[in-house]
């Protein structure tokens, strides 16, 4: 069973290694909707470990997911979402 510290690791891990900001973090996480500053504020908080901004087991996934697709030569920056938060289509670099 994963820790709480366990998925902060693997999110900062992870975020470290990815070729996004937290801004860019944040859109993907809000699923291409605005990132305003109350989501980016919660992605600064989880990176830092602050209590009460526990990483989720599916955000750790979703974080993982992220880096492997960027590790396969999708580019994230690029990333859409249609309204209803699908993907629309992966873009390679």
């Amino acid at each position: 069973m994963t820790s709480k510290t366990d998925r902060h690791t693997i999110y900062k891990t992870c975020f470290e290694a990815l070729p996004l900001n937290q801004a860019g973090l944040a859109r993907l996480m809000n699923l291409g909707e605005p990132a305003t500053a109350s989501v980016r504020s919660k992605v600064s908080d989880k990176l830092k470990g602050l209590e009460g901004r526990a990483i989720t087991k599916a955000e750790a996934l979703a974080i993982q997911t992220l880096l492997m697709l960027h590790h396969r030569g999708v580019d994230l920056e690029r990333l859409e979402f249609d309204a209803s938060g699908f993907i629309k289509e992966l873009t390679q670099k």
